[in-house]
């Protein structure tokens, strides 16, 4: 596990090292920084007991797959087994987000648990794919949308990058759609969990939008979105404290406000993230 995170890292720092242009330095810095934010998210969970030790294992695979297939884009055979063993993580991420989401929302019995949030929760992964789907037969590269296994991979790439989001959105910003949306029946933090869910949707949703070499294109672009969604969202809570507001004092303007800035935000990163691979 050391060995395979440290040569993630020499990696990523080869990258910004080698990088010839300062937009392009800028961007390796940014997402190196971002994927390193990914690890103590998922550490930071697990010590909380928040989520086992199987995610993090999965993750630091994950992030050990995205590293191989920008080394080895462009090779035949190693870009197929960097997409056939992502595609196993994912598939196990995405199953592990699926049940606990659902199981909590609907199967475990909290007594004061919120009960109005539960069948909105509940719509988010349906509305997620919705638009992730559609995007990816529409907007996609051609080859994306010219193959139902690509149309899946992607899709189930999406939910994957989602559950991550949601860990980051726990680790940056106190906010726990499990203890605070459902357990504590904490209806400001439905709303605002709401729209962070709708919003890193668009965030990937748009970085799937032109052309690229391969699906570590996706995570680089999106990763982008986010790590800039998640730096301007700190940076609001600087000025107003309105995690607390929302988690704490259970204002419930103040989280819809956040939605709505929340949603904003991803619809213009995601417009952001979208593009050609050049």
């Amino acid at each position: 596990m050391a060995m395979g995170s440290g040569k993630f890292v020499e990696n990523m720092a080869l990258h910004i090292v080698e990088s010839e242009t300062g937009a392009e330095m800028a961007a390796g810095v940014f997402v190196f920084v971002f994927m390193l934010a990914i690890i103590l998210s998922a550490y930071d969970s697990y010590k909380r007991a928040s989520i086992g030790k199987e995610p993090i294992l999965l993750i630091f695979l994950f992030l050990l797959l995205f590293t191989l297939s920008i080394r080895e884009s462009g090779i035949g055979d190693l870009d197929f087994l960097c997409e056939f063993f992502t595609l196993i993580v994912i598939d196990i991420l995405l199953i592990k987000f699926l049940v606990s989401w659902y199981v909590l929302l609907f199967v475990t019995r909290q007594p004061g648990s919120n009960h109005l949030g539960k069948p909105v929760l509940g719509l988010l992964p349906m509305a997620s794919f919705i638009i992730i789907f559609h995007t990816l037969n529409n907007w996609a590269s051609f080859d994306v949308m010219d193959s139902p296994f690509y149309i899946a991979f992607y899709t189930v790439l999406g939910f994957a990058w989602i559950y991550i989001g949601l860990m980051l959105m726990f680790f940056f910003f106190d906010l726990s759609w499990r203890d605070d949306a459902i357990n504590l029946n904490n209806s400001a933090a439905m709303i605002a969990v709401a729209g962070g869910f709708i919003a890193l949707t668009m965030i990937y949703a748009g970085a799937n939008i032109g052309s690229g070499p391969g699906w570590w294109c996706v995570v680089y672009a999106s990763g982008l979105g986010v790590a800039a969604w998640i730096s301007f969202s700190k940076l609001v809570n600087l000025f107003t404290d309105v995690f607390e507001r929302i988690t704490v004092e259970r204002d419930f303007a103040c989280g819809i406000r956040m939605c709505f800035y929340w949603l904003a935000g991803g619809l213009l990163l995601g417009r952001a993230c979208a593009g050609d691979w050049t």
